[in-house]
């Protein structure tokens, strides 16, 4: 679901930062991925530099290459990924809002070699509570601009309905105030996720890396 989540963002960031024309070149390189990685800080709201890893195939099952070891260097120093099946899984130690340089390398083969910004990240101030029937306004804070932002607010109940509202904002918005009803109400079981995330990618190679912060807030209705 994740991983879903971060795609669908990827999407929408496309449509910010390209033109039309651009984006469906990008939309067709994109269904010929055959890696993602995936950048992101361990604590969100810590700001002490420590990113969580994951690279996954993205190709066809059959074709997985399954190598035997997988490492990251960013600058000078190289990050070795832990194996659960299609999945490679580390920490790095990177500087939000740096420029680094880096290569990624399964089994001495280099799947590519690139260069990336890590995400200014946001310091937010969410609503205290939240009700679907009003609307809710959050604010944030940041160094400098992304390629883009994204929010997102969801609704969901026990017995499994959803519901969501996802917008792609401009990349110096610092504020925003979603619409009253903008997702159902779902009920007095419900909850609803209020989740900001910030982001910077890029293809290389048949490589989609991104870096992104998300924060939330979740709202349980008593």
């Amino acid at each position: 679901m994740r991983f879903g989540y971060m795609l669908l963002i990827a999407t929408l960031l496309l449509g910010m930062v390209l033109g039309a024309c651009s984006v469906n070149s990008m939309r067709e390189e994109s269904r010929e991925l055959l890696w993602t990685l995936f950048i992101s800080p361990k604590d969100p709201w810590a700001g002490d530099g420590w990113q969580n890893l994951v690279l996954s195939w993205n190709g066809e099952e059959n074709d997985y290459p399954d190598p035997d070891s997988v490492y990251i260097q960013f600058g000078d120093r190289s990050y070795w990924l832990e194996n659960w099946g299609s999945h490679w899984f580390g920490r790095a130690n990177l500087t939000p809002g740096m420029n680094y340089e880096f290569w990624i390398v399964a089994d001495g083969i280099l799947l590519t070699h690139a260069s990336l910004q890590t995400v200014m990240e946001a310091r937010a101030d969410f609503p205290a509570d939240f009700s679907p029937h009003d609307e809710a306004t959050l604010f944030w804070d940041l160094e400098g601009d992304n390629q883009g932002q994204v929010l997102r607010l969801s609704a969901e109940n026990e017995e499994g309905t959803r519901d969501e509202y996802v917008l792609a904002l401009d990349p110096g918005e610092r504020g925003f105030t979603i619409p009253a009803n903008a997702v159902r109400d779902l009920g007095w079981q419900a909850s609803y996720s209020l989740d900001l995330t910030q982001m910077n990618q890029l293809i290389s190679n048949r490589v989609l890396i991104q870096s992104s912060q998300t924060l939330g807030c979740n709202y349980p209705l008593e």
